[in-house]
């Protein structure tokens, strides 16, 4: 059964892998402006978690199964779809839509899974694209990277030019594909990340070891900085017990870290752009305490929730040695020492030191 009718849209689509290279692809929609609108992280990690989740619950998806290189086609909907991730605001749109459900894994849009078979959209608004965004997807001659860091530069918003990315309108015209959303924001979150490292790799170290903490959406983030050169490390674990971990030592990991996955580039990320803004350079430990009764929620929940603590005030330690032993003693993680490939390492250097 068909159904036609008049929505909003946030400047968000879902590319979902569900049988990639085939892929479910469409905007997400509202009944209304203003919950359009509120639809933003941003917004969510000043908000009550149950605020965040009556609102995402408003969200429906509408999707239609395209090849990932349908991308450059000229279809109706992929145009009005890549429009609509082009504009500026909440756009007006006109759907038909079969009433038929179709389920998307929570993981990939966080807290609604509940999608539409789209069958037309039409957009009935007028839509304001700005220049930055007119330019990068208009200049196909420029690599997707290029493009991705020339905007970021100048808007500081991960969340536009995820979707950019993810609905085929980056990059040179001949390798301008549809990327699943998932996919999509952890290049976005490596490709800053290690553009990060070029300027924090030369500054010289904080001058204390300190942490920052914040706890969110039933996952509490422990940031950990130590004066020493680039390293990164991120656990993940659930009452006590580890079940997550991924490190680099001195420069950006090169395989993919296949244990924290997604997590651990929005977690670099934010915290490389921080040693960035304060012009240092630092070893960082990240833990992330999840509760039992957690389910996925995003990746966006890493990246807000790390992003508040470095704004929160900072615990200082007095030495290497004082870390260790809150980790152990007040976080009660007796195996820290055992399974930090950072922290073996200090402890190595420091005894060569001290010999």
């Amino acid at each position: 059964m068909s159904i036609k009718k008049q929505a909003y849209s946030k400047p968000y689509n879902i590319v979902y892998e569900n049988n990639y290279p085939n892929l479910m692809i469409g905007p997400g929609i509202f009944n209304d402006k203003k919950e359009a609108f509120s639809n933003t992280p941003e917004k969510w990690i000043k908000s009550e978690i149950s605020e965040v989740e009556k609102n995402r619950q408003k969200q429906v998806f509408a999707v239609k199964n395209y090849s990932k290189i349908d991308a450059v086609k000229n279809k109706n909907e992929i145009i009005e779809i890549q429009n609509l991730i082009k504009s500026d605001k909440e756009t007006e749109v006109e759907i038909n839509y079969n009433i038929k459900k179709i389920n998307i894994n929570e993981k990939i849009t966080g807290i609604n899974n509940k999608a539409l078979e789209l069958e037309k959209i039409k957009i009935v608004d007028n839509i304001k694209v700005s220049r930055t965004v007119d330019k990068i997807t208009g200049d196909t001659q420029i690599k997707a990277k290029d493009a991705i860091v020339e905007y970021y530069n100048k808007t500081n918003d991960v969340y536009k030019i995820e979707q950019l990315l993810s609905i085929g309108l980056l990059g040179l015209k001949k390798n301008r594909i549809f990327v699943p959303t998932r996919w999509s924001i952890t290049s976005i979150d490596d490709i800053l990340g290690k553009e990060f490292f070029k300027d924090v790799e030369n500054n010289q170290t904080i001058d204390r070891f300190k942490m920052h903490k914040y706890s969110f959406y039933n996952n509490t983030f422990y940031v950990i900085f130590m004066p020493y050169s680039w390293s990164f490390e991120m656990f993940e674990y659930v009452n006590g017990n580890l079940i997550a971990q991924d490190y680099e030592i001195n420069s950006p990991k090169k395989e993919y870290a296949n244990q924290i996955t997604g997590a651990y580039y929005a977690a670099r990320e934010v915290v490389l752009e921080y040693l960035k803004k304060i012009n240092k350079k630092a070893s960082v430990i990240v833990l992330r305490d999840i509760d039992e009764k957690y389910n996925s929620k995003g990746v966006w929940v890493i990246r807000e929730a790390i992003k508040e603590s470095l704004e929160k005030e900072e615990i200082v330690f007095e030495d290497l040695n004082q870390v260790i032993e809150y980790i152990k003693e007040n976080l009660n993680l007796k195996w820290i020492l055992q399974k930090s490939e950072i922290l073996k390492g200090l402890k190595f250097q420091k005894r060569i030191f001290d010999f």
